[in-house]
């Protein structure tokens, strides 16, 4: 192939990969591919963009203005998009999740200032309430009443023995059950390691979950390989059951509390958190 002709090529190809970079599709897709993030938070990404900014993922990244993003932020707060509720959180999470890639766009010289920005310039207020709900006594005691030995069921009573979130619940493997009676869980949110003692009633939990060929104490039921994921369905029918609503990050903040309530040192308990 003539130099000249060589040189066409490799230019038009490196602009098609430049275009191609420049879409808010291949933008994620790049800022996923490079980023140090875990499994779950890179689903979770590839799953909140594509829905609420659907009709952006082929728009050039340097196309997408302030008044897109302000519009958009209102729309999903206020409205709903795609058939989905109004939900202030989402609208939050959306936009927290597009000027990380914005600003990933920046440094790649892709664009010049971020247009997420807005929303910071205006003082639109982003901030998410934290939950503060719990269970007290009465309550926890009634929950932990109605938990049959279903596998969810037991991953609850888990978690309110142990503080531990859902995930790290519903994942746990019997290597992370030692022989020195303790829980350690390595993969937690705040990379530390977190330790929990087996207690007498954590033991008695852990009695009635079966040993099969799983390496989980709580497999899917259709794979093996992997962990009990939804529970919602369960959820539903102790809510039902005991007429409590509550979430699994209510069950450790129930935890928490009572721990604080027995005088364990509040930095101690935040650890963990």
């Amino acid at each position: 192939m003539p130099l000249k002709k060589a040189k066409v090529v490799a230019l038009t190809y490196v602009h098609q990969e430049t275009a191609q970079a420049d879409l808010l599709k291949e933008l994620l897709k790049e800022y996923l591919r490079n980023s140090q993030l875990k499994p779950s938070t890179i689903k979770d990404y590839s799953t909140v963009i594509p829905i609420y900014l659907s009709d952006w993922m082929d728009t050039k990244v340097s196309e997408i203005t302030k008044q897109m993003v302000e519009k958009r932020f209102y729309l999903i707060r206020d409205k709903g998009i795609n058939g989905g509720i109004p939900t202030y959180s989402q609208a939050t999470k959306v936009m927290r999740i597009l000027s990380a890639l914005m600003n990933y766009a920046m440094a790649d010289e892709t664009i010049e200032s971020n247009p997420v920005q807005v929303l910071k310039q205006k003082r639109i207020n982003r901030s998410i309430v934290k939950r503060t709900s719990y269970l007290s006594q009465e309550q926890a005691r009634k929950v932990l009443r109605s938990l049959s030995e279903h596998p969810v069921e037991l991953a609850i009573s888990l978690m309110l023995y142990t503080g531990l979130r859902k995930n790290e619940a519903l994942s746990l493997q019997w290597k992370n059950i030692s022989e020195e009676g303790l829980i350690r869980i390595s993969d937690t949110k705040n990379h530390r390691e977190h330790i929990v003692p087996i207690t007498e009633n954590i033991q008695t939990i852990l009695n009635k979950i079966p040993r099969g060929s799983s390496h989980y104490l709580f497999p899917s039921p259709v794979n093996k390989k992997t962990f009990i994921r939804d529970v919602r369905p369960t959820l539903a029918r102790i809510q039902k059951k005991t007429e409590i609503p509550f979430r699994c990050h209510d069950l450790r903040r129930t935890f928490a509390t009572r721990a604080a309530e027995a005088g364990i040192d509040y930095l101690m308990i935040k650890r963990s958190s």
